[in-house]
């Protein structure tokens, strides 16, 4: 049976890269959804062996239609915490697609978008006394951006938040609000900030979007603590 699970943490369109590139979680280990799943760590690692021999990775759709590709994935792998994914929505060139346009936007949005896998249990297990399946082997198709993620992690932060970030402490709240612990938000900053304030005076001037600059480094700082 083919499934359909949202467990991302956060979208962070990325500067360092074409316009509409981006990066997130497309699956959270152990983060039961509203139907009672959790995704047990290591459960897509056989699948994307399989892609990485035959040199392909899990589709981009929108909405998990697969007749709406929307753009491609360049990085996908799991860490301690998920599904990590890096990727490209379509929305370069004279002829832009529409439904990547449309994702893009929704990134940017203050109600964010989410990420969704689309796959076929392999293998798992069923807990009777807590009702929680867990599965433990999947074989991933795609990752869809959605609209209404299954599950309230599914949420993601957008470059408009990044505009706002003017002091450490916006900085920490904008980590906060991403799902990070207070401690976790304070670490990130005392390394990221910094850097955001030298990348505003080296762009000063310069036609490139600032939220654009922040956001590339506040994903720099992601990526050097993650949430737990």
């Amino acid at each position: 049976m083919f499934k359909r699970k949202a467990h991302s943490d956060s979208i962070t369109m990325k500067a360092d890269g074409p316009v509409g590139a981006f990066a997130g979680y497309g699956s959270v280990f152990g983060n039961v959804d509203s139907d009672g799943d959790a995704i047990a760590a290591g459960a897509f690692s056989l699948s994307l062996a399989e892609h990485k021999a035959k040199g392909t990775l899990p589709r981009m759709l929108f909405g998990h239609q697969r007749d709406r590709p929307i753009g491609d994935y360049q990085v996908m792998r799991e860490d301690d915490h998920g599904l990590w994914l890096e990727g490209q929505l379509w929305v370069d060139g004279d002829h832009p697609n529409a439904d990547a346009l449309t994702a893009r936007r929704l990134m940017q949005g203050p109600g964010g978008a989410g990420l969704s896998i689309g796959f076929y249990i392999r293998e798992d297990k069923y807990d009777r006394d807590s009702g929680i399946r867990t599965i433990t082997q999947a074989k991933l198709m795609e990752v869809s951006v959605v609209t209404f993620p299954a599950n309230d992690a599914a949420n993601t932060v957008g470059v408009k938040a990044a505009a706002d970030i003017q002091t450490p402490r916006d900085f920490e709240e904008f980590l906060r609000d991403a799902g990070f612990s207070r401690g976790q938000a304070k670490a990130i900053a005392a390394r990221g900030f910094k850097a955001k304030d030298d990348s505003r005076d080296a762009t000063s001037g310069s036609e490139d979007d600032p939220r654009e600059a922040a956001t590339m480094l506040i994903l720099e700082a992601l990526r050097t603590v993650r949430p737990a």
